[in-house]
């Protein structure tokens, strides 16, 4: 990249760590938009994952970020109860679990349980395994993907995630 590339791009991190000060709530959770109360949940693990990769790459995130945001997490995941008629929700809890790991809190016991549940579709054991890889169980995360496969179908959520295909295929690959 030019300098004058590198100099935006630096821009364009900075200004986006500013905006998604905005959307945390006091809880520590993120909104969908600003100013509002009601967490969401995919967006609080969505702007967490970027806030790691930016303070990783050497940009300045607030610890008042961080902080609410991972207690936030942890007790969300902790308190996550699985219900099978919200399949998309057991993705939300697999990235939270991910993000969180790989901020180097893991969260055992609700990866554990996670990981117990017989309908966690690919892109969920995905997300887990490189959960476990991040806490340094890669073992673990070996075993789960045993037979998974590394080809998804189409993306098939409404909602809820605000994913799609060519998401769920860049979630594995970094997992």
């Amino acid at each position: 990249m030019s300098p004058r590339q590198i100099q935006r791009s630096s821009d364009n991190v900075r200004a986006a760590i500013d905006r998604l000060l905005k959307f945390q709530t006091t809880g520590g959770g993120l909104t969908y938009w600003p100013g509002r109360s009601e967490v969401n949940p995919y967006s609080t693990s969505y702007a967490g994952h970027f806030m790691l990769e930016a303070k990783r790459a050497g940009f300045d995130v607030p610890s008042s970020f961080l902080k609410p945001w991972r207690k936030y997490q942890q007790k969300t995941a902790r308190d996550w109860k699985s219900d099978s008629n919200r399949k998309w929700d057991h993705l939300n809890q697999a990235y939270r679990l991910m993000v969180l790991a790989l901020e180097g809190h893991p969260e055992m016991g609700a990866m554990n349980r996670l990981r117990r549940l017989k309908d966690l579709n690919p892109q969920n054991k995905w997300l887990l395994a490189g959960a476990y890889y991040l806490a340094g169980q890669p073992e673990t995360g070996s075993k789960l993907l045993k037979g998974v496969p590394t080809m998804l179908t189409e993306y098939r959520h409404l909602g809820y995630t605000y994913g799609s295909t060519a998401r769920d295929k860049a979630l594995m690959l970094y997992a």
